[in-house]
């Protein structure tokens, strides 16, 4: 089983409006597929700019219900891994430079 939620599907197939619906109605932006991949890392691996706003966004307003990545850190603040992307030491990211052109 792939462990994918509804959201997760929205963002592998780039579908910017039902991943917002789904948002909206509080899917949980921090879930993770058994491949360790939130929507917003898939909307990375698909170069979506849009859908990535869209997640960030999500995170943003979302508690991290991911209890385990408070464990590892030892802090209940949420917390933002992009993996797989050079250059990236932390900080403020521009998602426009994610994608190639």
């Amino acid at each position: 089983m792939l462990k994918m939620t509804a959201l997760h599907w929205a963002a592998q197939h780039g579908h910017h409006s039902v991943a917002e619906l789904l948002v909206k109605h509080g899917a949980d932006v921090h879930a993770l597929s058994k491949f360790d991949k939130s929507a917003f890392d898939i909307a990375v691996d698909i170069q979506h700019a849009e859908l990535m706003q869209l997640l960030q966004e999500g995170m943003q307003n979302q508690v991290n219900r991911n209890a385990e990545a408070s464990i590892i850190n030892g802090s209940s603040t949420p917390q933002f891994f992009i993996q797989g992307v050079p250059n990236i030491q932390g900080g403020v990211v521009n998602l426009t430079d994610l994608i190639k052109t």
